[in-house]
Formats: C-alpha cells, sequence, structure tokens
C-alpha cells in the first residue's frame, strides 16, 4: 500500500470526539467502523475511486492516527471486523455524516460517533 500526502487533511476532518477513541477509551467496533467509514467516504469524494487504493489511504490514515505500530494494527482490525454488526454499522454512518456535511455546505455537523461514545 502507498502513501499519500492527502492524510492529514483527512484528521483534521475527523469529529472532536474521535479523541476519546484516540485516547483509548472507546476502542469499540462502532468507533473503529466510524472512522474508517468517514474516512472511506472522504477519499471517495476527493476522487479516490479505486477500491484498493482507499484502502491503501485509510490505511496511511489510520498509521497517521494511532501511530506506526497501533496503525496497521488498528486498521488490520477494522479489515477483519468488517462483516461484524457494530462495525458496519459505524462504517455507514461515518460515511453517511461527510456526505451529509458537505451535502449541508458544514451545516450539518458529524454527531453519530459522539452520540455513540456518550451513550455507551
Amino acid at each position: 500500500m502507498r502513501t499519500r500526502t492527502n492524510a492529514p487533511s483527512v484528521v483534521s476532518r475527523l469529529p472532536a470526539s474521535l479523541a476519546r477513541v484516540l485516547n483509548g477509551t472507546r476502542h469499540t467496533p462502532f468507533a473503529y467502523g466510524y472512522i474508517f467509514g468517514f474516512a472511506d467516504a472522504v477519499f471517495i469524494k476527493e476522487g479516490v475511486t479505486a477500491d484498493g487504493e482507499r484502502l491503501g489511504d485509510i490505511a496511511s490514515l489510520f498509521q497517521s492516527l494511532f501511530g506506526p505500530k497501533a496503525g496497521p494494527m488498528a486498521f488490520e482490525y477494522c479489515v477483519e471486523s468488517m462483516q461484524e454488526e457494530m462495525f458496519v454499522r459505524g462504517r455507514l454512518l461515518g460515511g453517511q455524516e461527510i456526505f451529509d456535511l458537505t451535502k449541508s455546505q458544514g451545516e450539518q455537523v458529524p454527531t453519530a460517533l459522539t452520540t455513540y461514545l456518550l451513550e455507551h
């Protein structure tokens, strides 16, 4: 997988509630799915349409977010969790929220991850 230079720009678009996930307090399938889906949707919006290329970009992003050791492990966890119900729910909501954010021109703030973390 190749490293892209736009991974940090994706990091700046992630919701503030991501800090709780990155701090290690909420490593859940839903949270990882949300981050994965959010990032995947950002890369799609940026014109990265090939699945393999997007996966490489997401792997690079996870390394940026979680560090050189934990990043690849977090990404591998995501790949292994693709069929898990809570991961899928998070992925779908994360992806939907970036499209809603874009469509609303920044008016509709992503809240699904924050809501989930507050409730669980």
